[in-house]
Formats: C-alpha cells, sequence, structure tokens
C-alpha cells in the first residue's frame, strides 16, 4: 500500500478473479504469493468462487466446458480436484508434466509444510516430505480421482467468443469453448535456454535443472546465473569431491 503497483501484476478482484476480464481466475505463484500452501488454498478458494458464479447464472450449456485450468501445479490440481466436488465439467493443460516445479526439485529434497497459521484447504496432500514422497502422493490422487489433465499440451492463448464464454487456443491448434477460465501455471514457465551456439555433441552436457549433485563428482562445472537456485546449485555441487565449480 506504500509503493507503486507492480507493472505485471494483474488487478484481481476477493476471487482472485480479473477485473479487467471476468471469467478468467488465477491462482498460485502467478498472484505473487509463493509457497506450496498458498498455491493449493488459492486454487481452491478460486474454483469455489467459478462454481458459485456458474450456479448464479443459471442454466449451464452443454456444448461448452465450465472451467479450463492452466497449469497442474500445487494451484492447478487443488482447484480441479475443487472442481470435481460441485460436479463441474473441467479440462487440465499441462505443457510439462504434472508438478513440472516439484519434479525439478534436486533428488530427496525436502518439501517443508510452512507454518504459516493457514490452515490447509481442499483435497490437496501436503505434509513435510522428500520430493519423491510429495509426488507420489500427488500421483494417486490423480489416478484415485480420474482428473482429466492433458499433459505435453501448451496453451497459446485465451479469447473472448461471446459474453458468456471464453475459448483456450493451444499451440497445435485445438479451440475449447468454457465458462471459465483459470490460469495456475506460475512463474517458472518456460526455463530460458542458454543463448549460444551448442555443439550437438555437447546437447547432453547442458542442463536447466539440478536433479543429483552427486552425479556431477569430479567435473568442472560452469553455473551460468546469479539468483538462488544458481547459488543453491554452486553450493551443492561444491560440495562433491573433485568437483570444481565456476559461477558465471
Amino acid at each position: 500500500t506504500d509503493r507503486e503497483a507492480i507493472a505485471d501484476r494483474i488487478a484481481l478482484d476477493a476471487d482472485l478473479q480479473s477485473r479487467d476480464v471476468p471469467g478468467l481466475y488465477l491462482a498460485g505463484d502467478l498472484t505473487g504469493l509463493p509457497l506450496i500452501r498458498n498455491a493449493i488454498n488459492q486454487g481452491v478458494h478460486a474454483m469455489r468462487a467459478c462454481a458459485a458464479a456458474i450456479a448464479r447464472a443459471g442454466a449451464r450449456d452443454p456444448s461448452r466446458l465450465d472451467v479450463v485450468v492452466i497449469g497442474a501445479g500445487p494451484a492447478g490440481l487443488a482447484a480441479a480436484l475443487e472442481a470435481m466436488r460441485h460436479g463441474l465439467s473441467l479440462q487440465v493443460f499441462e505443457q510439462g508434466s504434472v508438478a513440472e516445479s516439484v519434479r525439478s526439485f534436486p533428488r530427496g529434497k525436502l518439501v517443508f509444510d510452512q507454518p504459516l497459521g493457514l490452515p490447509l484447504e481442499g483435497d490437496l496432500w501436503l505434509q513435510e516430505s522428500t520430493k519423491e514422497e510429495l509426488l507420489g502422493k500427488w500421483l494417486r490422487i490423480i489416478r484415485a480421482e480420474q482428473l482429466a489433465i492433458r499433459e505435453g499440451v501448451r496453451v497459446s492463448g485465451v479469447e473472448r467468443r461471446d459474453e458468456g464464454t471464453l475459448e483456450v487456443l493451444t499451440a497445435g491448434g485445438e479451440r475449447l469453448a468454457c465458462s471459465r477460465v483459470l490460469l495456475a501455471f506460475g512463474r517458472r514457465g518456460s526455463p530460458r535456454k542458454l543463448d549460444v551456439p551448442i555443439a550437438d555433441a555437447m546437447l547432453d552436457h547442458v542442463h536447466y535443472a539440478l536433479a543429483d549433485a552427486r552425479s556431477f563428482a569430479g567435473r568442472r562445472v560452469l553455473v551460468v546465473g546469479l539468483g538462488d537456485v544458481a547459488m543453491e546449485a554452486a553450493i551443492a555441487l561444491a560440495g562433491q569431491p573433485g568437483t570444481r565449480v565456476i559461477v558465471s
């Protein structure tokens, strides 16, 4: 409240709906609130608001879906589970794999359920665990609930067809009509690739995530970047026997 508005932050109402685009909701890291617990709670909150708005609108159009969720991270998964509780017709699009950001965590990384004083809402499991345990729990929930998730599908845009209908466009040229859209793809998005020529023989030597620092023991490694992730990676790599780390 004491500073200028953040230029790239979308203006939202109390239901996490865009003030400029009715029917478009946001949840998770995209809203500027990090942490898995926040993402889960926002996904549930936004989907409850979607369900209430659809109920107020009266008869539902069978020619379109009730809601399309873009992103299958914690916010998107929590929202999808909540949509099923309300009997909404649903499709989730994920350009990578389910919980792609969690999958990118280093092997064995502890995921902390932060004691924020906030109760956890919805049906998505969250406790302090390793990333492997967390992924296992989430994948079992997805299979048990038979969530409609299409992985490997990149959404390229959302357009307004008429007053009550939004149209989701995929990179493959597909168009899907729906009543509401929830953006839950976070800020990680598509990692920036190294903008230099890389010989074909060296492509396997360039990595965009660190799965296990132990696999780099005894090597020379160049870390490109100077943010939190780069520093965490550099420290983990430098702790391996015989590994020399250079930061650019």
